[in-house]
């Protein structure tokens, strides 16, 4: 039996003639079936190189349609973050580690070029016999200057007495001062007209992003003289408030930025603002809350 098939962009399969006569019935039945797939087979089976390439090089415009009131309950925060001035106080298990770290470091530290000068003008004085006159007043000049340049350094550092950790602001309990808590991080609080704190927010308006929102919100209620600096595009968190008035869940996203100096000019929609330490926060948030900020909030 010779059979030919020849098949045009997988769209068309023809056979040929036959030439054998012999040919059995059920043969024959079998080979029309095998045609009949092929004809009816998909074009991406036949050519999927072609096809895929071209899939991939088909791009599909996409409209999104934005629901306004959606927007309406996802909101955006500002968590305002005052970084420590100064290291917390160490603690008696810390400052016995760090004498023990202080004594390794002088036994196995290299000699410095004063003390290998030293060593070496002491080294020539065991050498040196009373005749040798120029070179005895030559030491002896080297270690009254020596001696001299210590007991200078030794009179400066007892007058040495560093900065209080207390500052006034801590004495007065001045809340609105960033000047206090030095060891500690601050973060911003405000009051609403209902008594409520928390931090700068706002409704994310159309065609305006999460982070957009935030600087936005913190420039009409701190003024433009806060200097910050944020940290990332993406928020740091996000607590779900209940709202039963109109039975709906307000998604509130925060975002953290560092606080890097300027005043604060507090607008009309809030009455008051503080500067709190994580623990101090539990004092003024709900519980639900500091429970969703305390996460990532030093």
């Amino acid at each position: 039996m010779a059979a030919e098939c020849m098949v045009f962009r997988g769209t068309k399969v023809f056979t040929s003639l036959f030439t054998n006569r012999g040919l059995s019935f059920s043969c024959y039945r079998n080979l029309k079936t095998v045609t009949s797939v092929i004809q009816h087979s998909s074009k991406p089976h036949l050519n999927s190189t072609f096809y895929n390439k071209k899939l991939y090089s088909t791009s599909v415009k996409v409209k999104i349609e934005t629901d306004p009131g959606r927007l309406s309950n996802i909101f955006s925060a500002v968590c305002v973050e005052r970084l420590p001035f100064i290291v917390p106080e160490k603690t008696e298990l810390q400052k016995q580690y760090e004498e023990l770290q202080d004594q390794l470091e002088l036994e196995r530290s290299a000699l410095s070029e004063d003390e290998v000068k030293v060593k070496k003008v002491m080294e020539r004085k065991k050498k040196l016999t009373e005749r040798d006159e120029e070179e005895n007043m030559e030491i002896a000049q080297f270690e009254e200057q020596r001696k001299e340049f210590q007991e200078e350094h030794e009179e400066e550092y007892r007058h040495f007495q560093p900065g209080s950790r207390e500052t006034d602001a801590d004495k007065n309990n001045d809340l609105k001062s960033s000047h206090r808590k030095l060891q500690n991080t601050l973060i911003l609080l405000l009051k609403t007209p209902d008594a409520q704190w928390e931090m700068p927010q706002s409704n994310v308006q159309e065609k305006e992003t999460l982070r957009q929102a935030a600087e936005r919100r913190l420039k009409e209620v701190c003024g433009s003289e806060i200097n910050v600096k944020y940290i990332t595009n993406a928020p740091a968190g996000v607590v779900k408030i209940p709202h039963q008035e109109t039975r709906t869940t307000n998604k509130v996203f925060f975002y953290k930025a560092c606080f890097l100096g300027g005043t604060i000019n507090l607008g009309t929609e809030y009455q008051n603002y503080a500067w709190v330490t994580r623990e101090e926060m539990k004092d003024f948030v709900k519980p639900e809350y500091y429970k969703t900020v305390s996460r990532f909030v030093r």
